[in-house]
């Protein structure tokens, strides 16, 4: 069987994770990304891990629990709500969560704005944009350019998408001012 956090690992370091950063991992489900994210930025970084679904992140804890990482602050809240944190961030993962958030939505509009919010200048937002038409894709950039973020790159590698590997794209946008 395929590692999946290695592939998950391997996309994070690709898209420019780094050691000392603080991530913030939007709507992280069970840690996917979570896990290697925190690996990837050691002990002197943070990820700040928020969902809604309380089953979702006591399945997060135990996997935290298990690898004994002590970088990742859970954070039980809907985005929709609003964001609140008490650091900004330099980086923010938003995979796999346009099955809810679609891109011609208000609540994205809304979420997009949170995200600019609490990013610090320059911060890096990484969209792996599951469940979004072409067409969709392509309003979903004129969106993130009308909130204050520019496309710095795209990449297509092997990703984890809902328990398996598959090749995906990766959008990297830097917020500007």
């Amino acid at each position: 069987m395929r590692d999946l956090k290695a592939y998950a690992e391997q996309a994070l370091k690709t898209i420019g994770i780094s050691k000392g950063q603080t991530v913030l991992d939007c709507c992280c489900g069970d840690g996917t990304y979570t896990i290697p994210a925190a690996k990837l930025i050691g002990k002197g970084g943070l990820v700040y891990a928020i969902d809604r679904s309380n089953s979702k992140l006591d399945e997060l804890k135990k996997k935290i629990n298990l690898e004994k990482l002590q970088n990742i602050k859970i954070i039980e809240k809907d985005v929709e709500l609003g964001i609140y944190l008490p650091n900004r961030v330099d980086v923010v993962l938003l995979y796999d969560i346009f099955w809810y958030f679609s891109p011609r939505d208000k609540k994205t509009e809304n979420l997009l704005k949170e995200v600019y919010k609490v990013g610090k200048e320059n911060a890096m937002i990484s969209v792996f944009p599951t469940h979004i038409s072409s067409n969709g894709i392509k309003y979903f950039k004129e969106k993130m350019k009308a909130t204050g973020f520019s496309l710095e790159s795209e990449y297509t590698i092997k990703v984890v998408h809902e328990d398996h590997i598959e090749k995906g794209k990766i959008l990297n946008f830097k917020k500007i001012k």
